[in-house]
């Protein structure tokens, strides 16, 4: 039976605690997982030398083992994650390493209530309304994050409250630096390697990121999507984290097949 690695990018502020449960859900489909936290949520780093850039040299670093052992390698990312995450996977499409011949590489792009870069021009900040902060997104110019407040309200008002709550003690500053910061190169989801393996997950309930500024991104991208739609608030990893998994599990016989 053919299968892949799924490789989740998390959203600002969130670490690779977040996602255990989905990573279970996925485990229990006999695939292979893993989620790495990105360097604009360390405490080990500088923030303001922090970047999307950085982050996708991240990514591809981490991504480096799996395909060079010829594996084959779907991104799931969520919310910003689908910046520094479809930067990354330039370069690494299946189609391009086995030109040049070598075996594996990303084979798909699952993007869960993410943002869609564009030209190196993109920061997450010129995605929201305004291209300015929103209120509820703390900018503390001291040390260089950002700061949800209120973040259950955003984050999580569909999630279970137990659950929400752990999520919300598990919330790490983010580099304000990575989201006012342009990409330093093309994104690859528009790519002829994804067509027909490029999905988006909207998330009709979201307060983070509106259905209608998903609805515009997705349709301004000027390329087809694969798109589903959750009942759910921007995590559904943690709402409708069954869900979740078997559209995953169903966009891997698709992107394998």
């Amino acid at each position: 039976m053919s299968t892949a690695t799924i490789m989740i990018i998390p959203a600002a502020w969130h670490v690779p605690e977040h996602y255990a449960s989905l990573e279970t859900h996925l485990r229990s489909q006999n695939l292979e997982v893993f989620t790495e936290r990105l360097p604009s949520m360390s405490i080990r780093v500088s923030r303001s030398s922090q970047s999307p850039s950085k982050d996708a040299a991240y990514i591809r670093d981490k991504l480096r083992p799996s395909v060079n052992a010829g594996k084959d390698v779907i991104l799931l990312m969520h919310s910003y994650g689908g910046l520094p995450g479809a930067l990354a996977a330039k370069g690494f499409t299946k189609s391009e390493r086995v030109a040049n011949g070598r075996e594996g590489g990303v084979i798909g792009l699952i993007f869960m209530c993410a943002y869609i870069g564009g030209d190196r021009e993109s920061t997450l900040l010129s995605k929201l309304p305004g291209g300015r902060y929103q209120p509820w997104q703390f900018h503390n110019q001291r040390s260089a994050a950002l700061i949800p407040i209120n973040p259950k309200h955003f984050f999580y008002n569909l999630v279970e409250d137990s659950v929400a709550e752990t999520a919300v003690s598990l919330l790490v500053p983010f580099a304000e630096p990575a989201a006012s910061t342009p990409l330093d190169g093309q994104s690859a989801w528009a790519d002829a390697a994804f067509n027909g393996k490029r999905t988006y997950i909207k998330t009709t309930r979201d307060n983070a990121f509106p259905l209608e500024a998903q609805n515009a991104m997705v349709r301004d991208s000027g390329v087809e999507w694969d798109v589903v739609e959750l009942d759910a608030g921007h995590s559904p990893h943690l709402s409708h984290t069954g869900e979740v998994a078997r559209i995953v599990g169903e966009r891997v016989k698709v992107f394998t097949g």
